[in-house]
């Protein structure tokens, strides 16, 4: 036997409140992180992408040299490089490096001067004096005792190999990581003139260059993630705010979800405890408002079955007192002597069997609407001739029709067929007939008939001309127990018409009643007509044609008497 679940509505709600919580952390991090990550790569490229151009122009003023077969000095080369305006303003050293990638020097570019201005070019370490007027105003020179020439200012061993070109033919970009740690970017040009190092102070040259040389523009990766870095804080902040308004709206989702699961624990509490009257508030039209209405129509069903059932208790109770009181009371006499002659004891015998047939009469019904209730949808349906049928039900009842005066017709065609178990169709017509009898005035008749109802069915009546049912027990003549106040007078059981509608309901038809005080009631059974079995009516014979496949049986009767043919 399972284990009743013991988790409670608030442990649902946080079990929902933090799925949400972590389903939108997700999401706001991927809102706020993937932006900000597309920015980044944006910018890094981008920077890249200056780097390569910034290569591309080196390539083209160093490409302008005219006599690549004589050397020049470090200085001519900052004049030659500097002199353009594209490399002017520009921060970022240059480096000379060798064949192997080791550094020699760095150019740097000389601070910008308005008006006419001079240059000057060093070597630092050496004295340096003021150079000649340029005879070019407005270029960028250095001011006097500036040097333009530095020592590199990377860790020793570090090395910046050169790149050969990519397939475009465009300078390469390098990634190195010196050996303090500080990552680097590089793009190298090579020099097509020989620099004349001699100028260089020797303490920066830990052995002498390999030609050729190149020149190397670097930049720090750290100095490409400042072009995105600054945005983090804010990232990070939006996404804070995100993150607890998030949370709110979680928390408040979360509750909204299990407040209705809730409402319904406790409802099940109260029909578990007996109130069957407890519902739950409904009014829209999600998954949840659907399982509060489930839950009323339950509990509805459930309050229904409860009160069928004490209804079910007290009309047994109080049907089986009558017969019971007889027995006993009949039986005392018998035993006490009370009865004396022989006409008194018939009289008392008669009595104790009329109240053991009924007795047993209600205990056959329980026993069938039991059956019923457990065979429902298991049917052995087979083609039965429809005279055949009705002629049996109506040898069933001739002594008690004869005895009430009522004549009994039946009115079928000779080919009419019917797709049912005959067993308990038979007690199904049987106990509409026993009804129409009780209910008949003397010398007047009940017909059984059967129609056909287009092609996909036929319809049992059973129509009597009686004393008729009042309209205000039409509802409930189908209800186990129930009797009418003429009812009351004969003894039936209640039974018998709510074991008719099981029959019908349980070969997949309906039952139906017509009845007008005075006039007379008509019962009607509508029965389908399977697609199946058409093919097997056609071929009716006049003999019952059982389903193919089925189990054939012999007919017997519910109290298990064997029918005569």
């Amino acid at each position: 036997m399972p284990i009743p679940s013991r988790r409670s509505p608030s442990s649902i709600r946080r079990r929902l409140f933090v799925s949400y919580a972590v389903l939108s952390s997700l999401l706001v991090t991927v809102a706020t992180g993937v932006p900000l990550a597309l920015y980044a790569a944006r910018m890094i490229q981008a920077a890249r992408s200056e780097m390569i151009d910034r290569g591309t122009t080196l390539e083209n003023v160093v490409a302008a040299v005219h006599d690549p077969t004589h050397p020049i000095s470090p200085s001519m080369l900052a004049r030659l490089v500097y002199a353009d305006p594209r490399m002017r303003g520009r921060s970022r050293p240059l480096l000379i490096v060798d064949n192997i990638g080791r550094p020699i020097f760095a150019l740097y570019a000389p601070p910008q001067r308005t008006g006419r201005q001079s240059t000057t070019l060093a070597v630092v370490g050496q004295p340096t004096a003021p150079a000649a007027p340029d005879a070019d105003a407005g270029m960028a020179v250095g001011t006097t005792g500036q040097a333009l020439l530095r020592r590199p200012t990377y860790p020793p061993g570090s090395r910046l190999p050169p790149l050969p070109r990519d397939r475009a033919g465009r300078p390469r970009i390098g990634d190195i990581q010196t050996a303090d740690g500080v990552r680097l970017s590089y793009v190298t040009v090579p020099l097509p003139v020989n620099i004349d190092t001699t100028s260089v102070d020797p303490s920066w040259l830990a052995a002498p260059p390999e030609p050729p040389l190149h020149l190397a523009y670097v930049r720090p990766r750290a100095e490409m993630r400042d072009l995105w870095w600054p945005l983090v804080p804010s990232a990070a902040l939006t996404g804070s705010f995100a993150l607890v308004l998030a949370g709110l709206l979680a928390y408040v989702l979360a509750r909204s979800i299990t407040r209705p699961i809730e409402a319904v624990t406790r409802a099940s509490e109260r029909v578990a405890a007996g109130d069957y009257g407890a519902r739950v508030a409904t009014g829209g039209t999600d998954e949840l408002d659907r399982l509060a209405a489930a839950f009323n129509r339950m509990a509805a069903d459930v309050g229904d079955a409860h009160e069928r059932q004490r209804e079910f208790v007290v009309n047994v109770s109080h049907d089986l007192r009558t017969p019971l009181t007889t027995l006993r009371g009949f039986a005392r006499s018998l035993a006490d002597g009370t009865v004396r002659t022989e006409a008194q004891r018939a009289r008392a015998v008669e009595a104790i069997e009329s109240a053991g047939a009924r007795m047993h009469e209600m205990v056959e019904s329980l026993i069938d609407l039991a059956r019923l209730d457990a065979q429902r949808g298991g049917m052995r349906q087979q083609a039965v001739p429809a005279t055949h049928l009705l002629e049996r039900v109506r040898a069933a009842h001739a002594a008690a029709a004869e005895e009430a005066g009522v004549t009994v017709t039946v009115d079928a065609s000779d080919d009419a067929v019917l797709w049912v178990d005959p067993v308990w169709m038979e007690r199904a017509v049987g106990n509409l007939l026993d009804n129409a009898v009780r209910h008949s005035v003397p010398r007047s008749t009940v017909e059984l008939s059967v129609t056909r109802a287009g092609d996909t069915g036929a319809e049992i009546r059973v129509s009597d001309h009686g004393s008729g049912i009042p309209p205000e027990d039409l509802p409930r003549v189908f209800d186990r127990f129930f009797r009418g106040d003429r009812a009351r007078a004969t003894n039936g059981s209640g039974l018998g018409m709510a074991i008719a509608r099981e029959i019908a309901e349980g070969h997949g038809g309906s039952i139906a009643v017509e009845s007008a005080p005075g006039v007379g009631t008509r019962v009607t059974i509508g029965l389908p007509l399977p697609s199946g079995a058409a093919a097997v009516l056609a071929r009716h014979d006049g003999d019952h044609a059982p389903v193919p496949g089925a189990v054939d049986r012999p007919e017997q009767r519910l109290d298990g008497e064997t029918q005569a043919g």
